[in-house]
Parts: structure tokens; C-alpha cells; sequence
């Protein structure tokens, strides 16, 4: 089932638990969502940073992108990964609560070989009536919401992997940053 128009927007993670610990975030992350596709972008705050803190999984503070088809069974949503800079994709299925405005999306993942609950928190940067759009093809996506956009490429195995961020400035969209992979 698509997602409720209540999910459809573009969301920037503004927070980050592990095991109830609050974590400094190191990524800048947004997560476009329209009715049924969406794309996520990761980009490190500092790129020169290389190992942020212990006990954290690298899927937390890592650059990379992936977008596909979302389905909605409430309260879970699941993020079926078609095109990822990972080129194993893990499965991306966690229930989505709200209050106070903020988006909790609640899950496990291993941490120093330890099943680990975490928690990531969501905050809508656009209204609820946005515009958007998905234009995608077997191995590549454009999804626009509002004033951001990421277009996603993979070529692999005979080229590379390339996702970009957009941001749309007085009418021009502008680069803001790249993923490859």
C-alpha cells in the first residue's frame, strides 16, 4: 500500500539514539518521500572525518544514497531499496510513530555484535500539501519534493554509482552535494 499523504514530504533526521544514548549525529541525512517512491541521502557533515565514535555502525555516519518503492502497513513503513550505493542492501522495514511534530522510526541493528535498538528522529521540512515528483527508470531515480531534490545512477558493474543532492535556489536547482560509490 502506498504511504498516507501524512508521510509524503521531505524529512531530515534530527536526531539519533542508540540503546536510549543519544549520539552526536555526523551525517546531514534527508529522506524525500512521495506517495509510493522516496530516496535518502546521507552526506558527512565534516567529509574528513573518518571514524566518528565507537559503537556506532558505519551506516549511521557514512555517505551514501539509495531510493525505491515505500509500502505502508501501518505503523510500519518499508523502504524496498531498487537502487543503492550499497551493493548488499539490508532490509529497511521499522515502524514510524509521531508526536509533538517529529517522526520517531524505531528498529534494531547490530552494534559490536550486539542487536542494538535505535532510534531516529524525523522532522518534516515542508508543507503538507508539497509538491513532488518521481521520475525513474531500471537504474536510476530523480525525486523532487518541495525545494529538494536527489538523482541516483548506478552503473554498475561496467560504470560507477552517483547520487546527488539538490537544493532549489530562485528558480535554479543547485548542487549541494555527491555521493559515489
Amino acid at each position: 500500500m502506498a504511504v498516507p499523504p501524512n508521510l509524503v514530504g521531505a524529512w531530515r533526521r534530527s536526531g539519533l539514539l542508540l540503546d536510549g544514548i543519544r549520539k552526536v549525529d555526523f551525517s546531514d541525512v534527508i529522506w524525500l518521500q512521495t506517495p509510493e517512491w522516496f530516496a535518502d541521502i546521507r552526506l558527512r557533515v565534516d567529509p574528513h572525518l573518518t571514524a566518528p565514535t565507537e559503537g556506532v555502525p558505519e551506516w549511521f555516519y557514512d555517505e551514501f544514497c539509495f531510493a525505491g518503492v515505500a509500502e505502508w502497513d501501518d505503523p510500519r513503513i518499508t523502504w524496498n531499496h531498487l537502487i543503492d550505493s550499497s551493493l548488499e542492501p539490508t532490509v529497511d522495514s521499522n515502524p514510524l510513530t509521531f508526536e509533538d511534530g517529529v517522526a520517531f522510526e524505531r528498529g534494531r541493528s547490530e552494534v559490536d555484535g550486539v542487536e542494538t535498538p535505535f532510534i531516529e528522529e524525523w522532522l518534516r521540512m515542508t508543507p503538507d500539501d508539497v509538491e513532488w515528483s518521481a521520475d525513474h527508470g531500471d537504474n536510476w531515480a530523480r525525486i523532487e519534493v518541495g525545494r529538494f531534490a536527489v538523482e541516483i545512477r548506478d552503473d554498475r558493474p561496467a560504470g560507477g554509482f552517483m547520487a546527488s543532492r539538490y537544493h532549489l535556489v530562485d528558480g535554479n536547482w543547485i548542487l549541494f552535494g555527491s555521493v559515489k560509490a
